[in-house]
């Protein structure tokens, strides 16, 4: 027992170098890396006139590289007058850098965009400043990465797709960059730091190595402590069908994903904002791609936890090799392939040796989107979901040992849920919505939950005993609520940008739509068979797309994109709808003819036992 324990500990170590390597390559880790080499750093707990911090040595950076300058602002201020509207800081002299203008009662945040007419942009950060009040302003900032600004604690201005590039190479707290320009008030507990943090180069071979060692030793540790394992574990029951709505679900989870993409990215209408603020129903359209996300993770874990929990894999060593063996194999081929093709027809430079680094990385799934060359961007979510499948069959070791009654299994749930809510919620009034793509929504770390919570569905299903009446009727119900929520949710937060539906869908909407789809799944698990009606003659003919979602998942990014290229701009709704139709058409095209000449005949490799449904294959 003792060793058996030691080797799980091994495991587990393994598992946080790991994970301590991927947090070293996020803006996280970034700002961390920085803060520890920061360049200046000052304190003062009252300003009697404008600091001039001067220049951070930005010799190693190049003008426009991303992540490279750092800035972090912490400090209290009362204005006594707004005339010749003053400013708070600048980071670099005019425009070149960050720049805080009060003015009317209102902060401006102006910096450079070569986008805008003039070349220059401000946004509003704050209103209803008063003169003769104190506030408190906190803002960190990463070149051309991210920008996370607050004003008495509450989130005024957050980017995480548009963050601008500037400067940090003369630095002022208490005025611009002309002495006319000087805040008229005081400013006290004041703390600037700035620094300079190396990007984390997406070809650093070093830190391939140390992932594929942490690797190697976490599959040494787990097989060796797999050799103990030979009691057979508990097999979950269901009714039996001719048809399978899990395939539905994941179907269901692609139109999230490749309908979010179309009408909010690639094919998105000029007039969709005016539509939704005049409170037309065009929300019906803009289905969230991270809710799709979502439903994918938990459904993976519920399907790969099944394989242990159903005995179709043995806790041993051979049960274990079998079991890395198939996921390398129903994930690999479809992905290096994908690559390989759009890499060759859209990104020749891929080829060139100075990237060969970043392709290594990307086919050996160490890829977050966010790469020198990004072949196709969708593919982080393969990346997290292969760190998950490491800990599949140590996560059924230690799971098998703790659920044995209804009150574990619900402490479980509730335990994981509640810790996914709370490490969202309080990282992002911690960081910002500006670390939300790359460190939550991207990350094993920010998933973990929605993963375990499918994982720990096996246990409930195996354990009840009765089926559900009408459940499949019920879990299309509930597909159906679900998205016009999710919908609403998306419009409102992602592309209205009201702060109160932002907070929801980031912070709270991971937890609800996870919840939801181990309800859907256990509806789906637990229905009764009923007679052949109309529904399961739909599901049965349905069934194609749960089989393509792979292929479409990886496929739909390369040609939404090319298609967009084609129709730019587009006018209206109408247009774009029927110009997404078409790219989507083409999209299904392609996808089968990658399923039947791809996945198909390495399907027939894979070592597993007869009756498995289709859908314990997930993307």
């Amino acid at each position: 027992m003792k060793t058996s324990w030691l080797r799980i500990l091994a495991s587990v170590l393994c598992l946080i170098a790991l994970y301590t390597v991927n947090f070293y390559q996020t803006d996280i880790g970034r700002v961390a890396r920085t803060l520890w080499t920061t360049n200046k750093t000052i304190r003062s707990d009252r300003l009697d006139q404008p600091i001039d911090f001067g220049a951070a040595d930005q010799s190693s950076c190049a003008h426009d590289q991303s992540g490279c300058a750092y800035v972090e602002m912490d400090f209290d201020f009362k204005p006594t007058s707004e005339d010749g509207d003053p400013n708070l800081f600048q980071t670099s002299d005019v425009n070149e850098g960050l720049r805080a203008e009060l003015s009317g009662g209102a902060i401006g945040l102006v910096f450079k965009d070569k986008s805008v007419p003039g070349g220059i942009r401000g946004d509003q950060i704050a209103k209803g400043i008063e003169v003769g009040k104190w506030y408190h302003l906190k803002m960190r900032a990463l070149n051309r990465d991210f920008v996370h600004l607050s004003i008495s604690g509450s989130p005024s201005y957050d980017t995480w797709d548009r963050a601008p590039e500037f400067l940090v190479d003369h630095v002022i707290l208490g005025r611009g960059f002309s002495p006319e320009r000087a805040f008229r008030g005081e400013i006290r507990h004041a703390r600037l730091t700035v620094g300079i943090a190396r990007p984390p180069a997406s070809g650093d071979v070093v830190l391939t190595v140390l992932k594929l060692l942490a690797i190697g030793g976490f599959a040494l540790s787990l097989l060796g402590f797999a050799e103990r394992e030979n009691a057979a574990p508990a097999r979950a029951t269901r009714p039996e069908r001719s048809y399978d709505p899990l395939l539905i679900l994941r179907a269901f989870a692609c139109l999230l994903v490749v309908l979010g993409h179309g009408m909010m990215v690639t094919h998105r209408p000029a007039d969709l904002t005016e539509l939704l603020q005049a409170g037309k129903p065009a929300w019906l359209l803009t289905a969230s791609p991270w809710a799709g996300v979502w439903v994918f993770f938990v459904l993976s874990g519920y399907l790969m936890g099944k394989g242990f929990v159903s005995g179709r894999y043995q806790p041993d060593r051979r049960g274990i090799w079998s079991f890395y063996r198939n996921r390398l194999l129903r994930i690999a081929p479809m992905y290096w392939a994908s690559v390989l093709i759009v890499a060759a027809l859209v990104h020749p430079e891929a080829f060139e040796p100075e990237y060969w680094p970043v392709l290594a990385h990307t086919m050996l799934f160490d890829y977050d989107g966010e790469s020198t060359v990004n072949v196709i961007g969708a593919l982080w979510s393969v990346s997290t979901e292969m760190q998950f499948y490491l800990l599949v069959p140590i996560a059924f070791f230690i799971v098998r040992r703790w659920i044995g009654s209804w009150l574990s299994i619900g402490l479980s749930v509730l335990v994981v849920a509640a810790w996914g809510l709370a490490f969202r919620i309080g990282m992002l009034n911690v960081y910002g919505y500006a670390i939300w793509p790359r460190d939550l929504y991207k990350t094993l770390a920010g998933n973990i939950d929605l993963f375990l919570l499918g994982f720990l569905l096996n246990f409930i299903i195996g354990k009840a005993r009765a089926t559900i009446a009408h459940g499949v009727a019920i879990g299309f119900a509930l597909m159906a609520a679900g998205y016009v929520t999710i919908a609403y949710a998306s419009a409102q937060g992602m592309l209205l940008d009201l702060i109160g539906w932002r907070d929801f869908l980031v912070g709270v909407c991971p937890t609800l739509v996870a919840l939801t789809t181990c309800v859907v799944i256990a509806c789906f698990e637990l229905g009764r068979v009923s007679k052949p009606s109309a529904l399961t003659w739909i599901i049965k003919k349905a069934e194609i797309f749960g089989l393509l979602t792979y292929a479409i998942y990886v496929w739909h990014e390369p040609i939404l994109l090319a298609a967009s290229e084609r129709a730019q701009p587009i006018p209206g709704l109408h247009s774009a709808v029927w110009d997404l139709l078409l790219a989507v058409a083409v999209t299904l095209i392609v996808s089968r003819i990658m399923y039947l000449s791809v996945e198909v005949p390495f399907e027939r490799k894979k070592t597993r036992q007869q009756g498995v449904p289709a859908s314990d294959l997930p993307r």
